[in-house]
């Protein structure tokens, strides 16, 4: 498999003997027809681009849509040949949020936009979001959040400390000490 970037800064490109152009793209669309797409804006929409490409050896030109598709649309192939094909692959999110609200025994809430690498705080309890419905993409509808009680961290911290400090104090101490045997 050979991978070709969609970017209509640079609409054209090579992959063997097959000289691809980007016509259109559509980053949200909904099939129109058999064979169209059109943009709108809505959780089901998918990824589209309609391509032109040429076999180099034998100048045979094919052209049509090419579509990832989700859980509510089919994808698209462009087929080239009885051997080739031109496909989308599904596109990976950049960002994935959870908008949530926390609340604890002792009756505090508290609200957040929860995010992988951003973990949310809430007494001892640490709360960190680690995935969602990968098959579904952009039309998850559950996020998967991972709960840690640590109550303590701040001994941990402490403790951190307290080994750095004694190492620094052996070396400057020690330090002196073989200094003044001379």
């Amino acid at each position: 498999a050979e991978y070709f970037p969609i970017d209509m800064k640079r609409p054209e490109g090579v992959i063997d003997k097959w000289e691809l152009t980007l016509e259109d793209y559509i980053h949200e669309a909904v099939r129109n027809s058999d064979s169209t797409y059109r943009e709108v804006h809505m959780p089901a929409s998918s990824p589209a681009a309609k391509l032109t490409v040429r076999n180099r050896e034998s100048g045979e030109v094919a052209s049509g849509w090419v579509c990832a598709g989700n859980a509510s649309q089919v994808f698209m192939l462009l087929d080239l040949d009885p051997t080739y094909c031109v496909a989308m692959t599904r596109p990976e999110p950049k960002r994935f949020v959870s908008d949530i609200d926390v609340m604890t025994q002792d009756g505090k809430k508290g609200h957040t936009l929860l995010e992988v690498n951003k973990p949310y705080k809430a007494g001892h309890w640490m709360l960190y979001q680690y995935g969602y419905d990968n098959e579904a993409g952009k039309l998850s509808t559950y996020s998967a959040i991972e709960l840690v009680y640590d109550p303590w961290l701040w001994a941990v911290y402490i403790g951190i400390f307290m080994v750095a400090a004694g190492s620094v104090c052996m070396l400057w101490i020690g330090n002196k000490r073989k200094g003044g045997a001379k």
